[in-house]
């Protein structure tokens, strides 16, 4: 179900951009943040878009172009699916520098054992305070740093 407010920390994405993601999938997501990427597209209520006068006026694109688009580029049943979880919300879609960094951050937090914030640092080209700030920024990132200093003995 989508979220109706925008909850946002520095290095995430919002919790519905990233139910875009999910749903669409990374194929069908950079299909669409090379054409609508950093905008937002508002989807009908579901029972606006069931609505036969408006599936007509979809069919012959009398519609906002994003809908003709959403149609044309991933068909009705995808359509419809995003606009019954999506149902009257406007959705941000992400820019690729956004979606570059999103997946950047997610890498980082992957391959985070503990105690190995140098060495992140030195692969993806960022300070240790920054790896830090995307570690403390994702709750499975505090979560592994905790258990590898409660192992280990050390101290935050």
């Amino acid at each position: 179900m989508a979220v109706k407010h925008r909850h946002k920390t520095k290095d995430s994405l919002p919790p519905n951009t990233v139910l875009l993601i999910q749903v669409l999938g990374p194929v069908n997501i950079l299909t669409l943040v090379k054409e609508y990427g950093g905008i937002q597209i508002k989807f009908p209520k579901l029972d606006t878009f069931d609505n036969p006068e408006y599936r007509e006026k979809l069919a012959h694109g009398l519609v906002g172009k994003d809908m003709k688009w959403l149609l044309k580029t991933f068909g009705m049943g995808t359509l419809r699916n995003l606009c019954t979880i999506f149902s009257g919300l406007e959705i941000s879609v992400p820019s690729q520098s956004t979606l570059e960094k999103f997946s950047r951050n997610q890498q980082i937090i992957k391959k985070f054992n503990g105690h190995n914030m140098p060495t992140l640092a030195l692969e993806f080209r960022l300070t240790v305070g920054g790896i830090r700030r995307i570690i403390f920024s994702d709750k499975k990132g505090r979560i592994k740093y905790m258990r590898w200093i409660r192992r280990h003995g050390g101290s935050v």
